[in-house]
């Protein structure tokens, strides 16, 4: 450890900086990554709607994989949102399904700040 040349005081106060200058830049962030992954492969699917103060109110996405597999094992759909919600207070709602050896599969995934019809 004395060899490193930074101690777990600086790790911190890196980690505390890199987060004050990404903070009220969440929407920009996740949806520059969703288009990269939609460029990988167009078959990848995210609808984001933000709350106009640049934060999340509904995230939606799908990947190439998931589509494929909810072609073949979307009969029964499970739309879960009893997971906690994060640091950000939006809640994890997976789209889960079932596949012929009896295995859960991710469908989709979404994050919601209100667990309205909407």
């Amino acid at each position: 450890m004395d060899k490193i040349g930074f101690m777990k005081k600086d790790m911190y106060n890196l980690e505390c900086s890199v987060n004050e200058k990404l903070r009220n830049h969440d929407v920009e962030l996740v949806t520059e990554y969703f288009m990269a992954e939609q460029k990988k492969n167009e078959a990848f699917y995210f609808r984001i709607e933000g709350d106009g103060d640049n934060r999340f109110s509904r995230c939606f996405w799908a990947d190439a994989t998931s589509r494929r597999a909810y072609g073949f094992y979307g009969d029964v759909v499970v739309f879960d949102t009893t997971f906690n919600t994060n640091r950000y207070d939006l809640t994890f709602a997976p789209m889960l399904g079932v596949n012929n050896h009896g295995q859960t599969i991710v469908l989709a995934c979404a994050f919601l700040s209100k667990e309205t019809t909407e």
